[in-house]
């Protein structure tokens, strides 16, 4: 086919098509080298980095709880007591209260008063101890006035059975003076040939429960009211120093017997 029989626009497309070709063979042997795109510096300055501080967490404060201070209690003033004069003629009882009985009586009659006393059986003081007074210390009475006094003594005890409590007299006159500790409404036979005085029974503050004649009899049966301390007393009796002296300083008396009775 010669080239007069080809159409005019199959002869222009062959020809483009050719020349592509040869370009592109063209192109096959060479490196194809990337394309940088260089971005020209910008006049626009960078935005400034501002450091915003942190927002400062204020503490609230906690409240202070006031204290609460209690009043203390007020305290009560002492009552104080004025003396009340004496009337005329009047004096005032001192206290001897614990004092030795020789030393009582002596301050009592400096004092301007008298005094009686009894005595009762205590045996954790001292014999001759006063161990209560009446009327009480500071109290007033009329001059040459009475005071009470409770004199201590003290006493061995005798022996509640059937044996012989023997009976010695060491002094020349006087009475003998025994403790014993006795039951309620348990009935006691108290018997002695001791041949002086009286044989009585007394409670510990020396009142009078019983008591014979020992020159005409020799015995009695007493009942104890109450379970407690009781003072026999013989006597009173006397004698002469020579009969002490004859005796070596102890003459016998007797015997005393503190004998349940069975019921």
């Amino acid at each position: 086919m010669s080239l007069t029989h080809i159409p005019v626009r199959r002869l222009l497309l062959l020809t483009a098509l050719s020349l592509a070709a040869s370009a592109c063979a063209g192109l096959a042997g060479e490196p194809i080298e990337p394309t940088v795109e260089v971005i020209p510096p910008s006049d626009t300055p960078k935005p400034t980095e501002t450091n915003t501080p942190e927002p400062t967490s204020t503490a609230t404060p906690v409240p202070t709880a006031t204290p609460s201070l209690t009043p203390l209690p007020t305290a009560t003033p002492t009552a104080t007591f004025t003396k009340t004069p004496l009337p005329a003629g009047w004096v005032e009882v001192p206290d001897v209260i614990g004092m030795y009985y020789r030393d009582a009586r002596n301050l009592i009659i400096r004092s301007g008063l008298n005094f009686v006393y009894r005595d009762v059986l205590d045996l954790d003081l001292p014999t001759g101890t006063i161990l209560i007074q009446n009327p009480f210390p500071g109290s007033g009475k009329p001059a040459g006035g009475l005071v009470f006094l409770f004199r201590t003594f003290q006493a061995p005890p005798a022996l509640v059975n059937t044996i012989c409590y023997p009976l010695r007299l060491i002094n020349t006159g006087g009475r003998l003076l025994y403790y014993v500790d006795l039951e309620q409404d348990q009935m006691y036979e108290i018997r002695t040939d001791f041949k002086y005085g009286q044989t009585s029974i007394f409670d510990s503050q020396m009142f009078l429960l019983e008591s014979f004649v020992n020159s005409k009899t020799d015995t009695v049966d007493f009942v104890a009211p109450y379970t407690a301390r009781y003072v026999l007393a013989l006597g009173p009796f006397s004698i002469t120093q020579r009969d002490l002296d004859n005796s070596n300083g102890a003459v016998n008396a007797g015997c005393l017997y503190v004998i349940p009775v069975e019921a």
